[in-house]
Formats: C-alpha cells, sequence, structure tokens
C-alpha cells in the first residue's frame, strides 16, 4: 500500500488538519513520484519492507502494551515509507540523507528512533554499520539505545543475532555495532556513520556534535542521520537554525533533495484555543 499517497490525500482533503509544513511536503512527495524526469523514484515496497521489519521484530517494552509488537500509526507508516522508499534512478540508493522530525512529547519520537537504529544496525545491509544515539549528555543518548536494547532483548530472532557487549550492540553476521554517543564523548573523531540519531536538539548549545556527525558520514553510500526533537526554546542555537531550514525545505523556499523535514506544529498562535486544531501539533 502506498501509505505516502493516502496520508497525503487525507491531508489535501481537510480529512486530517495539518499545518502548512506537513500538507506541503507530502503533496510535493506525491507529485515527485510520477515525475519520469526526476533523478529520484519511489519503490513502495523498499518503504514497506522497514515497515514490515519494525511491525515484525520490534515489541513495546513499557506501559500497558508491553510485550505486543509495535503498530504504527498513518502518519509513521507516511514517514517511514517516504524516508526508505525514495531511491536514486541512477544507484538505487536513498535519497535521503538526513531527516528532521519535529512533534510534542509523547508521541513515541525516540522509540520510532530506537526502531529504525536497530533496522540500520541489523537489516539494512550495511557491512561494518556504525550505528550511534547521540545527545548532549550520556543520560540523554542512552534514551534510544536503551529503547533498541529493549527491542532486542524481547525479540528471540534479534536476541540470537545481536549480542549486547559492555561498549554497545553488536550484530556480527556484518560486523556492525551501535552505542550511545554523548558531545562530551572523546571518541567524536574517526566515525564512520551509518545513522546516526541526534535525540532533543533543542537542547544543543551549539552546531559541534551535529557537524561532527555530518563530517563522519562521507565515507558511506547511504549514511542516514535524523534529528528528532520537541519544540525548543533556545534562542540562535542548533534547533533554531535546523528547524527553520527544515521548515523553508518542507513549504518548498529551497530546495533540499536529501532532506525530509516532517514538522507537526500549529499555523498560528492563537489555535491552541481551538481543540479542532490541536491535531496539527498532535498527529498521534
Amino acid at each position: 500500500m502506498n501509505y505516502v499517497k493516502e496520508y497525503n490525500k487525507r491531508l489535501q482533503t481537510g480529512k486530517i488538519e495539518a499545518c502548512e509544513e506537513i500538507k506541503s511536503i507530502y503533496k510535493r512527495l506525491v507529485k515527485e513520484m510520477d515525475d519520469d524526469s526526476s533523478p529520484f523514484w519511489f519503490s513502495e515496497e523498499q518503504g514497506e519492507y522497514v515497515i514490515g521489519f519494525i511491525e515484525g521484530f520490534c515489541k513495546h517494552y513499557q506501559g500497558e502494551h508491553a510485550g505486543e509488537y509495535v503498530r504504527l500509526e498513518l502518519f509513521q507508516k507516511a514517514f517511514i515509507q517516504a524516508l526508505f522508499g525514495f531511491l536514486e534512478r541512477d544507484t538505487n540508493r536513498r535519497r535521503f540523507r538526513e531527516y528532521f522530525f519535529e512533534v510534542p512529547r509523547k508521541h513515541g519520537k525516540s522509540f520510532l528512533s530506537g526502531c529504525i537504529a536497530v533496522y540500520m544496525m541489523a537489516a539494512d545491509g550495511e557491512q561494518g554499520a556504525e550505528v550511534y544515539s547521540a545527545a548532549t549528555k550520556l543520560d540523554q543518548a542512552k534514551i534510544i539505545y536503551n529503547v533498541a536494547k529493549n527491542i532486542v532483548d524481547q525479540n528471540e530472532d534479534l536476541r540470537a543475532l545481536i549480542k549486547s557487549t559492555r561498549e554497545g550492540l553488536s550484530f556480527k553476521m556484518t560486523r556492525s555495532i551501535m552505542k550511545p554517543l554523548p558531545n562530551e564523548s572523546k571518541s567524536l573523531d574517526g566515525l564512520n556513520i551509518h545513522f546516526a540519531a541526534l535525540d532533543e536538539i533543542h537542547e544543543q548549545k551549539d552546531r559541534n556534535m551535529y557537524d561532527v556527525l555530518r563530517q563522519g558520514m562521507k565515507a558511506r553510500k547511504q549514511p542516514l542521520i535524523g534529528c528528532i526533537t520537541t519544540s525548543g526554546f533556545r534562542r540562535e542555537g542548533l534547533y533554531d537554525n535546523l528547524h527553520d531550514y527544515a521548515s523553508m525545505v518542507a513549504r518548498g523556499v529551497i530546495q533540499d533533495d536529501r532532506l525530509l523535514p516532517i514538522i507537526y506544529k500549529l499555523d498560528e498562535v492563537d489555535e491552541w484555543m481551538d481543540p479542532t486544531k490541536w491535531i496539527k501539533a498532535n498527529p498521534g
């Protein structure tokens, strides 16, 4: 099923309320699917493969749904299918090298990033993949890492293939690893990153870690960095820079074919008083 088209149809017809950035980016993605002159093409099956991995191997480990397999909502399926389904026409490598995902708390963004991290380490076919969950402090960096570790622990097949060591997770079949990476880490240099999830960027004081992660991706053929965050209050910092840039890409003001910007927010400040508009910032 083409979840991107289905989600876009509901957005454009008003069945699902969304902000300008969300409606704009999905409308453009659907248009690009039918553009034979584009350097990219859309593989519904490739995007659905990743969805199938998440729903077939990843279980909740907290709350009332603990022990149950993940069932992604439509907005999550559309995001995953777009992220992994758009490929370079010449090479069939992934189009997107970065995503910016902004949504309020309690929408499972860290859990979803943990699912993506397990996939990128164990099922993406990359030899010697280096996967990192990165943040300002070690405790924050461990949030996504611990999600991934708990997902592995709860699945017999994953547990048989992925080992938990003192340093992190290890997938021996491809000699791939996953580790938490705090900003104060002494091992920021020399990284060869296949996937990095940079958590809560609104807490980052500067661009140091973000730039180091970007630099560490250069040797990979189809690396991915994911910036996930809630709305931030730190002005003139990394959050403002990335949010403003992602917003302009989403609205079509700037063209950046390698960034997938997903921003859930209200369009106007006074919309917080209208409950029918709350879904704009709360897609789940």
